[in-house]
This record gives structure tokens, sequence and C-alpha cells, in this order.
């Protein structure tokens, strides 16, 4: 796919062969864009790649599949000790199972502890709805609970549904790529505070168990952790939404971002904040609160 993707973008686009590229994408772009990165340094060395952005990124299947419950206990969508709690359990155990074994881009067998939290999570007790999935503090209708938003998504999705797409998904998940990317280009990472999907909680386990350029962790050395700052986007701090959790990988340090905007489809419903994201990875524009959040 990489590689059709490149020769397709140089036939139809070669006026840009001299332009800075930088590859951005959410959800199932964690695994697309790292794919595309590595075959670009590899076999299309000429083009200028200076960067990735990933938001919401399927990255990590045991990290996605480990932070649900924690994730939806902590969001009180799932209660300890109750007979759902229970349930998840039992099914975290078989997924667990299976991880043990091995590991692909997605692993079936896991995907019902997903699926127990949205339809059975505490939520409004109205007949026929689910929690969104990318906001859980809205209700969605079932069976698709959410997930058949944004609208351009039924394109994507026809496209995943191929026979020769899905017969990729074997693959190794594209968190093997990113430690080797990082030492080139610098990638910025971000997640809604409400998006269940591929929520922040397993971002962050993610870096706790990565090592990249030396680094591991948040670990600053002499017992320092990265700090959690912070962001305002564009100065317009006075109304919280949520927070947007970024992710700066850059020249072996990491830092932590929490902003004041969007929690869920960050690209489509806050075009200004989206942009920043990208003016900050280049140092062009970051504004930080005075106060360090932890």
């Amino acid at each position: 796919m990489a590689e059709h993707f490149l020769d397709r973008y140089v036939e139809i686009f070669p006026e840009f062969l001299e332009e800075d590229i930088y590859l951005a994408g959410e959800s199932f772009g964690g695994q697309y864009i790292p794919y595309i990165a590595k075959a670009i340094l590899e076999k299309r060395s000429l083009l200028k790649l200076r960067g990735l952005l990933i938001g919401d990124g399927w990255i990590e299947p045991i990290s996605l599949y480990n932070s649900y419950l924690p994730y939806a206990i902590a969001n009180n969508l799932v209660k300890n000790d109750s007979e759902l709690y229970t349930n998840i359990i039992r099914l975290i155990a078989l997924c667990q199972d299976i991880l043990s074994k091995q590991v692909h881009i997605f692993v079936n067998p896991c995907f019902p502890i997903f699926d127990e939290i949205i339809y059975n999570g505490i939520s409004r007790e109205n007949n026929g709805e689910c929690i969104n999935a990318y906001d859980i503090r809205l209700n969605a209708q079932k069976p698709m609970c959410g997930s058949n938003e944004p609208s351009e998504l039924e394109y994507v999705s026809a496209y995943l549904n191929r026979s020769d797409v899905m017969s990729t998904f074997n693959y190794k998940p594209s968190i093997d790529l990113l430690p080797d990317l990082l030492g080139k280009m610098p990638i910025l990472i971000y997640n809604g505070e409400y998006d269940l999907v591929c929520n922040h909680w397993a971002t962050e386990n993610m870096f706790d168990n990565m090592t990249w350029s030396g680094e591991s962790e948040f670990d600053l050395g002499n017992g320092r952790m990265v700090p959690i700052y912070a962001w305002i986007a564009d100065g317009e701090s006075a109304v919280f939404i949520g927070a947007i959790w970024l992710f700066i990988l850059k020249e072996q340090q990491c830092v932590r971002i929490t902003s004041v905007h969007c929690p869920n489809l960050f690209r489509s419903r806050q075009q200004p904040a989206t942009y920043s994201p990208f003016k900050i990875m280049n140092d062009e524009f970051v504004t930080f609160e005075d106060d360090v959040l932890a």
C-alpha cells in the first residue's frame, strides 16, 4: 500500500516533489503513516519528508486493549466489582492469552472488551443507545455507536474492507517502526480526552514501554520526569471543552502537553486548533500556561 501510494503521489503531483512533506492522519493512520514514512526513507529518499502527525492513532494494540477497562473505570463507565466488570475481566484474560502468543495489527478476540463497554457501560438508560466510541460523554445508536463518524469514513471503510487490503493486517504493528523513525524526524501524536477507541491512557502506556534515541519512558534522568504543560490553542483558553494530549517526540526529547480544546473528531470540528499542533512541532507557535500540570 505504501509503495502504491508513493507511486501515485509522484505521478499525480510532480510539482510537489521539491516541497517539504508532512504525513498526517488519524485512527488507522497510526499504522499506515509510519509504514509510508519508512517506504519514503528507503525507496524515495529524494522526497523531503520532514515529520509525522498522528491523531488518536491505532499504533500499539497491546496498550490499547489493556487500556479499555482502567480508562472506563476512571471515567465512570464501569463500576468495580459489578457484573459488567466481571464480564470484562473474563474477556481480558482471553485477550491476553492470545496476545501472549502473537500480536497483529488487529486481534479480533480482543474486540469484545471494547464492545462490552460501549454497549453495556453506564450511560443514559435509553433503549437502543450505547456510548459514543469517539466521545464517551455522548450516546449513540447501536450498532455503530458513533464509529461511523465522520462522514468521509465510508470511503476509507470501503478501502480497508477490500480483501487485498485486509490480507495485510497480519503485518507487525507500526510501534516497531517508531524508534527508527524518531531518529530521523519529529513525530507528534495527540489524543482526545474522551475518545475511548484510541485513548490517551494507551498512548502513555505505549511510551512507557518504548525506547527511542537511547531514552525510555518520560525519564529525563536524575529522578526527573517529563512535565505536562497546559497548551493554549491560539490564545483561546477561556472555554474548556476537553483535553487534547499531545506527545512531541523530537531529538531525544518527549514533550507532553494537554490542551484546552476539542475532545473528539479534532480534525473536523476545531480547525484553528488543528493547525496549532503542526506549528508546535515546527517551533513556530506555542503558548504554555505558567504552571506545569504534573
